[in-house]
């Protein structure tokens, strides 16, 4: 069964073959040559038949759709009214988890735009997070991802009839876990009692920049004991040291390039501290013109982009200042990173906490771990010499 581009692209071929041989025949049109345009006629008015009705059909399959479409929006607004009434006390924990239970057949508890908008915070903030790659289970357990190392091994030049020889890859084993990741926050009663105040979007930007700092800092400086393991962590990572005391240049930087295989250069980028972004910025060439331009596309509203050496270079403000010792920069390519995440995130209320001071308390957990899942040297960071 052809698809419709591929109707459509069937039905210029005919119509080029056809207008071919009405140009080369002209007016001397034989038999023959009549009875091939009348096929080809025939041919693409039956292709025509077909692509008509592969619209009609994706037009019943749109309007049948609207009518699911239109339950589920429903469903997440029955699911937002029940939440907003959850945070305000309006209804019990239990009759919350049971009423949101059924609306979304056992699923999740929490309406998917609380969910965007504290994902949109974590994204907002970390630089690594929204590029590693993501893998979402609904399941506990360790979580394993086979790993292959070929790059020990070459093929031979041979004579004829002499042996091939085998040589077995070098296989591995890389497991994620899931990790509880918790914050909580404390509002007043008067704020929880006051209904111009978007008590959900504020619990969801507050919890959302919490997460993000405490994610992106372990997606670089994890020590994987109940915790990702950040890349500077991670025993295939290069460490790479700054060619001064004290001092962070751009030839650091390009030097950082060339520690890791060319074929994990490709997508690669560099995150940077805040620190060795202005010192960047600030250093000329012998000409005394920047050494990083921003690109012409960038504007300041979309965040303005800068390459070093063809390599995009971003601020990363959990990395560290430019101190002997500090890790400073990282480079590689970030989807050779992996973070598994169990469920979304879970809100739980505390009534009785802040009972003295009138207050109700509200706790999120989320379960992740992350890891580098390349067999391959992958990532560089660059240390400050002391």
């Amino acid at each position: 069964m052809l698809t419709k581009q591929e109707l459509l692209e069937l039905r210029a071929e005919k119509e080029k073959a056809m207008k071919n041989i009405v140009e080369t025949r002209g007016d001397n049109m034989d038999a023959e040559a009549l009875a091939t345009i009348k096929s080809f006629k025939e041919e693409i008015k039956d292709i025509d038949l077909k692509v008509e009705a592969i619209d009609e059909l994706r037009s019943v399959a749109i309007k049948s759709a609207k009518p699911a479409e239109k339950k589920a929006e429903d469903s997440q607004k029955e699911l937002r009214g029940l939440f907003e009434s959850f945070l305000r006390k309006q209804i019990s924990t239990q009759e919350y988890e049971k009423r949101a239970g059924t609306i979304t057949a056992n699923g999740d508890l929490v309406p998917e735009d609380f969910l965007k908008q504290l994902h949109e915070t974590i994204n907002e903030y970390g630089t690594i997070y929204p590029k590693v790659r993501k893998i979402i289970t609904g399941e506990n357990g360790e979580l394993s991802i086979p790993t292959i190392n070929d790059t020990a091994n070459q093929g031979a030049w041979l004579g004829e009839l002499d042996s091939i020889a085998k040589a077995d890859f070098s296989t591995g084993t890389i497991k994620l876990n899931a990790y509880k990741l918790a914050s909580g926050i404390e509002v007043s009663t008067e704020l929880l009692e006051d209904s111009f105040f978007d008590i959900s979007s504020y619990i969801a930007k507050a919890l959302g920049e919490r997460i993000a700092r405490t994610v992106e800092n372990s997606l670089i400086f994890g020590d994987g004991t109940s915790k990702p393991e950040g890349i500077c962590m991670n025993a295939n990572t290069v460490n790479a040291t700054t060619a001064a005391a004290g001092a962070v240049t751009s030839d650091d930087l390009i030097k950082m390039i060339h520690s890791i295989p060319p074929t994990q250069r490709q997508g690669a980028e560099f995150l940077v501290s805040d620190d060795v972004m202005a010192t960047l910025l600030m250093e000329k060439d012998a000409n005394g013109r920047p050494i990083m331009q921003p690109e012409a596309q960038s504007t300041v509203a979309d965040g303005i982009l800068y390459r070093l050496a063809g390599y995009p270079v971003t601020a990363n403000y959990e990395l560290q200042d430019i101190t002997a010792g500090n890790k400073v920069a990282i480079f590689g390519k970030l989807q050779n990173y992996a973070v598994r995440t169990l469920r979304n995130i879970s809100v739980k209320r505390d009534d009785y906490t802040g009972m003295q001071t009138d207050s109700v308390s509200f706790y999120a957990t989320m379960r992740l771990d992350g890891k580098v899942v390349s067999a391959n040297t992958c990532f560089v960071d660059l240390e400050v010499t002391a």
